[in-house]
């Protein structure tokens, strides 16, 4: 073998070589993208379900019994918790689901109120007026908008 062909063969090698690398990535973009993809269709929630939910806490907080307030609030936590797993968000409860969210989803610090207004309202007996009411199913509804729910 001459000069020649020896460097024809190295440049084929190196080719062959620079191919199968540029092939590689483009594989493992490839994948990439087919995993984003089934990840965000795998958590895709039925909106109109979650409407037709979020509807029912809608009239329990437009009713005026006040016991529908709490029953609203702690509706509204429910569907958080729903989306939340959902979006496999890791913890065992919501507010452990809830910081791992605010993580990537700022906008969640607020309904961290409300989640606690729900916690007071299960293990306490507390007070609490309509116009707060309404305040903690509004940061729900804005919770779940944000994460695409509804």
């Amino acid at each position: 073998m001459n000069d020649e062909e020896l460097n024809m063969l190295i440049a084929y090698a190196v080719i062959a070589l620079i191919v199968f690398v540029v092939f590689m990535i483009l594989v493992r973009k490839f994948r990439r993208f087919v995993k984003a993809f089934w990840a965000r269709r795998k958590h895709e929630l039925d909106r109109e379900v979650m409407r037709k939910k979020w509807a029912r806490v809608q009239s329990l907080i437009d009713s005026p019994d006040p016991e529908n307030d709490r029953l609203a609030i702690i509706e509204a936590d429910k569907l958080l918790d729903f989306v939340l797993t959902a979006m496999k968000m890791p913890g065992g409860g919501v507010a452990q689901k809830l910081q791992f969210a605010t993580n990537k989803y700022y906008e969640l610090k607020r309904v961290r109120w409300a989640h606690g207004l729900r916690n007071r309202i299960v293990h306490e007996e507390v007070r609490l007026s309509h116009r707060e009411a309404r305040a903690a199913v509004g940061e729900f509804q804005r919770a779940l908008k944000v994460l695409g729910a509804l």
